[in-house]
Parts: structure tokens; C-alpha cells; sequence
């Protein structure tokens, strides 16, 4: 998939080539390991760069939370497969990433030397199971953070999600 700009009206020029690189195999993962499930925080790297890593013993589908609203630092994943998603600023919505293959991802953090940011890698899977027609109340700690709710349901059934409360 080649997309472009949603706000671009005129044509575009591009070009590019895909080779084949098995002469040279993938650099080493290298960074602070971390484990999806735990939050993350920190500050951008004097070099500009914070690396992690973290390796999946088998799939999983992830979310990434960001928890912090800084479009100085931005953050890009690489796994077995390659770019997993990449030049997502820290500001913008949280991102959905998929089944991701088992392997060692490496998550990178660029942006302006000091800047604060904070995320977390939530697995789908441990998503907390609702009962449907029961209230819910939680709270969301911190604010900025996200919360996995799944429910089981029927083909064609239809459902309505109610605030209750601000």
C-alpha cells in the first residue's frame, strides 16, 4: 500500500526500489527491556533517541497507549516483520497495533533532547470482560491512560454504549 496525503488534490511524484538484502542480516535490538503490561516513562534521550525492547514468546494483539500529550517526541515500532508503525507523535490518539508475530521488538522514542513522555503496551487478551445490561464504574489512573473492555455478543446484535456519569 502506497497512500497519500488525504488533504493532497494534485498528483504526486514518487518513486522507490525493493530489494532483496539477505547478504547483510538485521542489525542487533539493543534498548531498556520492557514488558508489555507496565507503563513506561521517561525523557528523551540527550541524543534524541530512547530505544526499548521486548519480545513476544508468541502472538499477541497490542495496544499502545500513549499517555503523554507532546508532539516534541514521537515513536516508532519495529518487529520480525519490519515497521510495525512508525512517526506517531506522543499527541496524537492511542493506536491499535495489531496481531503482532512472536519475536524481539525494538520501540524507539525520537524528539527534542529532554522531553518527557509516557506510554504503555497493552495486551488485548487481558482486556477486562463486561456483562452487558451491568453498570460499570472504574477510574482511569491517570487520566490520560486506557482502559481494555471486551464483551461477548451475537452476530447482529445490537448495542448501545451509555455514559452514566463524567
Amino acid at each position: 500500500i502506497l497512500q497519500g496525503w488525504v488533504n493532497s488534490t494534485k498528483p504526486a511524484s514518487y518513486s522507490f526500489v525493493v530489494t532483496r538484502n539477505s547478504q547483510n542480516p538485521p542489525p542487533a535490538i539493543t534498548g531498556t527491556t520492557i514488558t508489555p503490561g507496565t507503563a513506561v516513562s521517561g525523557t528523551v534521550a540527550p541524543s534524541g533517541t530512547s530505544n526499548y525492547k521486548f519480545t513476544l514468546a508468541s502472538s499477541k494483539q497490542l495496544w499502545f497507549d500513549s499517555r503523554s500529550n507532546t508532539y516534541a517526541a514521537e515513536w516508532k515500532l519495529v518487529g520480525p516483520q519490519g515497521v510495525v508503525a512508525s512517526d506517531h507523535y506522543f499527541g496524537y490518539e492511542d493506536y491499535g497495533l495489531g496481531l503482532l508475530p512472536a519475536g524481539t521488538y525494538s520501540l524507539q522514542v525520537t524528539g527534542t533532547a529532554g522531553e518527557p513522555f509516557a506510554f504503555n503496551l497493552l495486551d488485548v487478551s487481558a482486556a477486562t470482560s463486561l456483562v452487558l445490561d451491568a453498570s460499570t464504574t472504574a477510574t482511569l489512573s491517570p487520566a490520560s491512560g486506557t482502559k481494555l473492555y471486551t464483551f461477548s455478543g451475537t452476530a447482529g446484535q445490537v448495542v448501545y454504549f451509555d455514559t452514566t456519569a463524567d
